[in-house]
């Protein structure tokens, strides 16, 4: 009975261990194990770089996004979860205006006469439909390795 009794809490313990062990393994911090590139390039509007700050996104059919802020002479560089290790992959391209180009002012964000709550409004050289990755008819491949890759929209 004993013996049978230190078989069954070996096994459990031999049980938990692996658990904790292939929980640690298996990237359970959301990491990527394949292979991947580094992507930075510039926004070009009509052929000239983009002097708006915007965000740069990539989404892929696989569910990994990327972005990057671009800064006044329109470069950007993408982060994935942090890092610059972009997952290589077909990824569907937006570019989207930065938020606050309002005057930060109450005005902005209320209506005075009936005291509403109001969306800013973006005022942007940015073409809506590039703001996003599904109707921005864009599309990049990330390849292994450091890369540039343009933005003409």
């Amino acid at each position: 009975m004993q013996l049978r009794l230190i078989r069954s809490i070996t096994s459990v313990a031999v049980f938990c261990v692996s658990s904790i062990v292939l929980v640690g393994c298996g990237g359970d911090d959301g990491s990527y194990q394949g292979a991947t590139g580094t992507v930075s390039g510039v926004v070009k509007l009509d052929g000239k770089p983009l002097t708006e700050t915007a965000t740069v996104t990539f989404l892929s059919k696989e569910g990994f996004a990327a972005s990057g802020q671009t800064d006044s002479s329109g470069n950007f560089t993408l982060k994935y979860k942090q890092n610059s290790n972009i997952p290589v992959g077909k990824y569907a391209v937006s570019v989207i205006p930065a938020a606050g180009t309002g005057t930060g002012k109450a005005e902005d964000f209320m209506d005075e006469e009936t005291g509403e709550s109001k969306t800013p409004e973006v005022k942007s050289a940015i073409p809506s439909k590039v703001q996003s990755p599904g109707g921005s008819g864009i599309s990049k491949e990330v390849k292994e390795g450091e890369q540039t890759i343009d933005i003409e929209i």
